[in-house]
């Protein structure tokens, strides 16, 4: 039998949803970064690996209504993932976060640095 009531039709909508747009974000980015490997454009991938070994703090919390877990990095405006497990959002949110970096880059965003606590090693 069950150890937990099955996933209700609403439940598995709203992840699906979430996997759809974490897909359709990776998407636009991989697309915005290849248009932007034209000459004149390049990602520095130094700078953007430098970003993303950068310890910014990670929040990371359940949401019970929708079965599964948020992992965000508030400092860096939308960078923000959902899975089913938490080591799964942990995952996804890496991969956001590189992409993120490629983006801030590309775009010249002002790149925050870790303060505090999270910048100790």
């Amino acid at each position: 039998m069950w150890e937990h009531e099955p996933i209700s039709i609403a439940a598995f909508a709203v992840c699906a949803l979430a996997w759809l747009g974490v897909v359709v974000f990776a998407l636009y980015v991989r697309l915005r970064l290849a248009r932007s490997e034209r000459p004149g454009t390049v990602v520095d991938r130094r700078e953007v690996d430098r970003i993303v070994a950068l310890r910014h703090r990670i929040e990371l919390f359940e949401d019970e209504d929708r079965a599964g877990y948020y992992a965000e990095i508030p400092a860096l405006d939308g960078c923000l993932a959902f899975a089913e497990t938490a080591e799964e959002a942990l995952k996804i949110l890496w991969e956001i976060k590189t992409a993120w970096a490629e983006v801030a880059l590309e775009r010249g965003w002002e790149i925050p640095e870790p303060i505090g606590v999270e910048a100790r090693d």
